[in-house]
């Protein structure tokens, strides 16, 4: 078995930014559409535009500049009893999934797909901290992954089906959902969400009506900065349990794109207190891959090889030649 850790670097071949840029590509990706509405002279911006729109506009009259999302995120916790912007975190996590579902459906994750064919094994898990389903759909492509039991718990309503590798989203994913005061498991799936991963037409998630469902974004997805909630106990429980079980026992750990940031305390404690000691250990994260060695190393580790000279995609063409 093997454990990979992935962060946004292994989802940029995608073209999925990274999380201090999230904001920009966000604001960005709103911008082009605004314009595309005008120029084809729309009398009307497009719902979805139109939604989220305005809650950025006002991240952008509070903060000026979108280019650290971490701290704009940190201060809107800090202000989030202030009636004028307690809704925005809520609509920035909203736009976060609309944003990806629209690089969702443009498809181009090349690398995922070679990923899924040469690497992904049965019984290896997948920790990632990425939000797309860019990788869940690779997987699936090629017979190595379903929703069942895919995700380190179980849609008891869906079809029974293998899912040889398990993928950990350890700070949730676009395609979960919580109703408002929902305890009860698994997340809401919705329809557009099961087509994006390639399923067919007749899977539906039965919880939910012809007119759709509302939802609190706050509750699946943990966005990125320093005072991160995980309100939904239940839910982050079984993913972190499972991601604790898969790494204490593991013999190999390969880390893709995760640079182990300071400000995620709860990764950084699990990978580094929870992984097995024995374990081989390769990181891949570019410029960072030394330093994080070192890190790994000061904790016991003594099996930690870096790749400082390799990207995610260089790192799996190159092991598939290999």
């Amino acid at each position: 078995m093997t454990v990979y850790v992935m962060g946004a670097g292994a989802s940029l071949h995608a073209k999925y930014p990274l999380g201090r840029n999230l904001l920009r590509a966000l604001a960005d990706w709103l911008d082009k559409g605004i314009h595309q509405s005008n120029a084809l002279k729309q009398t009307e911006i497009p719902l979805i535009l139109r939604r989220y729109q305005e809650p950025l506009s006002t991240v952008r009259e509070l903060f000026g500049e979108l280019d650290d999302c971490e701290e704009i995120l940190r201060e809107l916790d800090s202000r989030a009893k202030q009636a004028n912007t307690a809704h925005l975190r809520d609509a920035l996590a909203g736009g976060i999934r609309e944003f990806f579902a629209d690089i969702a459906s443009q498809e181009g994750a090349e690398t995922y797909d070679l990923f899924a064919q040469t690497h992904a094994k049965r019984g290896d898990v997948i920790i990632t901290f990425n939000y797309d389903i860019a990788l869940e759909r690779a997987l699936k492509k090629a017979g190595r992954w379903d929703i069942k039991h895919g995700y380190g718990f179980p849609f008891g309503f869906f079809p029974d089906a293998q899912s040889d590798v398990k993928v950990l989203k350890l700070h949730g994913s676009v395609n979960w959902f919580q109703r408002p005061t929902q305890e009860d498991m698994p997340p809401l799936i919705a329809r557009r969400d099961l087509d994006l991963l390639g399923y067919p037409p007749n899977l539906t998630d039965p919880r939910i009506g012809k007119d759709g469902f509302s939802s609190d974004n706050t509750g699946t997805l943990i966005l990125p900065d320093p005072n991160k909630e995980y309100y939904w106990k239940e839910l982050w429980r079984k993913i972190w349990d499972s991601a604790e079980k898969s790494l204490a026992s593991t013999p190999r750990l390969v880390m893709l794109g995760y640079s182990l940031p300071k400000s995620d305390s709860e990764p950084r404690e699990l990978l580094l207190e929870k992984t097995n000691h024995d374990a081989s250990i390769e990181i891949c994260c570019k410029s960072d891959s030394d330093s994080i060695a070192s890190v790994f190393r000061g904790c016991g580790f003594s099996n930690v090889t870096p790749r400082s000279d390799a990207t995610f995609q260089r790192w799996v063409s190159e092991s598939v030649k290999g």
